[in-house]
């Protein structure tokens, strides 16, 4: 680790190594006789080490096409990309004419 966070050269085993992952503190779970609230303390410790250290990946989920978009302009769109990108890897007068027209 450099610095308090992860180094990317080091495998993850070796970063969590020096980490007390595999140690949490159930001392106090000493202290309860409920085997129902010993289940929820060790639960909610092992959920703040894992979160901590291996937080869940955010990411934006694309919401349905819009309704009036049918599928003759799906199609169009697609074709003016490809023909975009024909033209952007031959830059040629003809196949900017063909994606102009």
């Amino acid at each position: 680790m450099v610095g308090g966070k992860l180094d990317p050269n080091q495998s993850w085993t070796d970063q969590v190594s020096g980490l007390n992952l595999w140690v949490p503190p159930f001392l106090p779970s000493t202290f309860f006789f409920d085997i129902d609230d010993k289940q929820y303390l060790f639960e909610s410790l092992y959920l703040d080490i894992l979160n901590k250290h291996a937080p869940q990946r955010q990411a934006h989920i694309r919401g349905n096409q819009i309704p009036f978009m049918n599928e003759q302009w799906r199609k169009a769109i697609r074709h003016r990309n490809k023909l975009w990108k024909k033209f952007t890897h031959q830059r040629t007068d003809a196949n900017y004419a063909e994606y102009k027209k």
